[in-house]
């Protein structure tokens, strides 16, 4: 991936997210990955952050990546996880692969939705 690549872009954001929130509120550290649960029990009373939060979940739910098949060495195509944002690190891509693959405009609407999330985050002082 080249630094425009909006998925890279996507997944340097969601890096950034998770140490933000985990500067933020220390006890966040027992979410691993998983932004969202992060967002939901630090913030559980802001609708709109957690609306927010969801559709970014939607969006990265609906790519593709290359994972190994629990107890083997096997790559096999699998949804990326919402509870792991790391799998994006592997995104397949339909210029990629005839199937079970994230087309454009998908990673793209993820990138979207990311700009989202980062501006509600903000309203709540996380810069």
């Amino acid at each position: 991936m080249d630094a425009a690549d909006p998925a890279f872009r996507s997944y340097c954001q969601f890096v950034a997210i998770e140490l933000l929130l985990k500067d933020y509120d220390p006890a966040l550290y027992s979410h691993r990955h998983d932004i969202f649960s992060m967002i939901s029990a630090r913030f559980p009373n802001n609708a709109r952050l957690n609306a927010v939060a969801i559709a970014v979940a939607t969006s990265l739910a609906k790519l593709w990546c290359s994972g190994l098949a629990p107890k083997t060495s096997v790559l096999l195509p699998m949804l990326v996880s919402s509870k792991k944002y790391p799998d994006l690190r592997y995104v397949r891509r339909a210029s990629d692969f005839s199937s079970n693959a994230s087309s454009d405009a998908d990673v793209e609407l993820l990138l979207a939705a990311m700009h989202d999330l980062i501006e509600e985050l903000k309203n709540e002082g996380i810069k």
